[in-house]
């Protein structure tokens, strides 16, 4: 969130957080204190008295109960040392303005659930294509899409403005726009900077909230930035993340998420906090260096073996600078991105994802369906750089023999 989310534009939800009966006596809680209070069980009465992490390259640290294994009932934003290593961990990144605080998550998808609770808006700007799973969230939350034209560059600003223009004038009220700045899922763009801010101009203009998805921040293929979860970074059954933001919005989303989920898993924070602290900031920084490598090195796999199986101007897409997918357009071919899909799964036994379900309509769109040419997205993520090989070699003669249909 890059504005504060003020009276007019937060939900009902929202105004009526409050801190909680028991919440509320944490502060009293100090080392001298005797708590007769809630009903947190005793450390000792933990089946798990320690736990020994061995991690790749042989290295490993030790988590101990009630020390460094951290399993008791806890504040919504997230364990102590944690909380202090994410704290330190954007302002290194980010340089945030005064008055930004962040709180530890349950992953992306439940924080953008969490704000979709939080801000009071009918209609959500997204790129017109943009991460199924977010508008899937939305709209089941009873959100409006409205999808913006893009450029090589990310989102176009005048057409936010003219988009968010007409549908007010429409009566919908839009207060929220959603975006992946670095590694743009599906297409792959990152932002550059002078688009950031032009982009942050018109909002600011409009009195747009913006809700960034930092999901692939971490693996960045051309810089350097560590992001805001863990999924890609570390695993995603790690099921945790932060999110940074204006001290008022985040004070509310801590307490949504003490009414919810309580507080994010205290496995999980006990083990990162070891992994952070077994590595140092540096030293994270530069494990998130090798996991950007392996991912570069993935995606070039990827690009040589379609320049290898298709002629020149066949196939069309944009060198990714982050994240982990290529988006492929095939300006020759007549046939609808899942026509591609369902031929590529039977005659070649490649699954990818058809372009249109990341769809987005503009708000003049009468016909909410894709009519432009073919296109699908590739993850080159999970397969080995052989298979990854193989993948192209299959679906190269399917999708050059569809250009003669």
């Amino acid at each position: 969130m890059e504005r504060v989310a003020t009276t007019g534009k937060t939900t009902s939800v929202a105004n009526k957080l409050k801190v909680g009966p028991l919440k509320k006596l944490y502060k009293y809680m100090t080392p001298e204190a005797i708590s007769l209070a809630g009903g947190l069980p005793m450390d000792t009465c933990f089946p798990f008295k320690s736990i020994d992490v061995n991690l790749e390259g042989g290295e490993h640290f030790h988590l101990e109960n009630s020390k460094t294994l951290l399993m008791n009932y806890t504040r919504g934003d997230g364990i102590a040392p944690l909380k202090t290593w994410v704290t330190e961990h954007v302002k290194q990144l980010h340089n945030p303005r005064e008055g930004t605080e962040s709180c530890v998550t349950v992953g992306s998808s439940d924080a953008w659930a969490k704000i979709l609770q939080l801000v009071d808006t009918e209609a959500i700007m997204y790129d017109n294509f943009a991460y199924g799973t977010a508008i899937n969230i939305a709209e089941v939350m009873g959100k409006k899409s409205i999808g913006v034209p893009f450029d090589e560059h990310g989102m176009i600003p005048e057409q936010l403005r003219q988009s968010v223009q007409e549908a007010r004038a429409k009566g919908i009220t839009v207060n929220l726009i959603y975006m992946i700045p670095v590694g743009q899922n599906p297409v792959g763009i990152t932002m550059p900077t002078e688009r950031k801010e032009e982009l942050y101009r018109v909002c600011q203009e409009l009195d747009l909230l913006i809700a960034e998805d930092g999901t692939q921040l971490a693996i960045q293929l051309v810089v350097a930035v560590v992001g805001s979860v863990l999924s890609k970074l570390v695993a995603p059954g790690m099921r945790m993340g932060w999110i940074s933001g204006p001290s008022q919005f985040i004070e509310k989303y801590m307490l949504l998420q003490e009414c919810t989920s309580q507080f994010p898993s205290g496995l999980s924070q006990s083990i990162f906090t070891g992994l952070t602290r077994h590595h140092g900031q540096d030293g994270f920084n530069v494990y998130a260096k090798s996991i950007q490598r392996h991912y570069k090195s993935q995606c070039k796999v990827l690009m040589n073996a379609l320049t290898e199986h298709f002629p020149p101007g066949f196939v069309q897409y944009t060198r990714p600078a982050g994240g982990m997918f290529l988006w492929l357009t095939f300006p020759s071919l007549k046939q609808t991105p899942t026509e591609l899909f369902e031929a590529l799964a039977s005659a070649a036994q490649v699954i990818c994802v058809p372009g249109d379900s990341f769809y987005v309509p503009t708000i003049g769109q009468d016909d909410a369906t894709y009519s432009g040419p073919p296109c699908i997205r590739l993850s080159f993520a999970y397969a080995s750089p052989e298979k990854i090989g193989e993948a192209i070699a299959k679906m190269a003669p399917v999708l050059l023999s569809m250009e003669r249909k």
